[in-house]
C-alpha cells in the first residue's frame, strides 16, 4: 500500500505553516497557520490538494465497504 510507510503510518504530504494568517477578533488572537490553503487557485494549494488526493484515493479504493457505501449514497439521492 503506497499510501503507508514501512511502519504502517500514512505518508502525509508536507505542508507549510504560515503564522502571518493570525488575526485578532474581539481581543482574541485567532491562529490560522493554513489560511493560505483557502486560495484554491494558488499553485501551492493545488500541489497540496494533489498530494492529499494521492494519499487518500488509494485508501478509499481499498476500503472493503466502499461499494456498500456508494450503493447506500446513491439510494439516498
Amino acid at each position: 500500500m503506497a499510501y503507508r510507510n514501512e511502519n504502517g503510518k500514512f505518508n502525509y504530504p508536507q505542508v507549510r505553516r504560515d503564522e502571518s494568517g493570525n488575526e485578532t477578533k474581539f481581543g482574541v488572537v485567532v491562529e490560522d497557520a493554513y489560511r493560505y490553503l483557502e486560495d484554491a487557485d494558488s499553485e501551492e494549494t493545488k500541489r497540496f490538494v494533489e498530494a492529499q488526493n494521492a494519499l487518500s484515493e488509494p485508501y478509499i479504493k481499498d476500503c472493503p465497504h466502499r461499494d456498500a457505501i456508494i450503493k447506500r449514497l446513491r439510494g439516498l439521492y
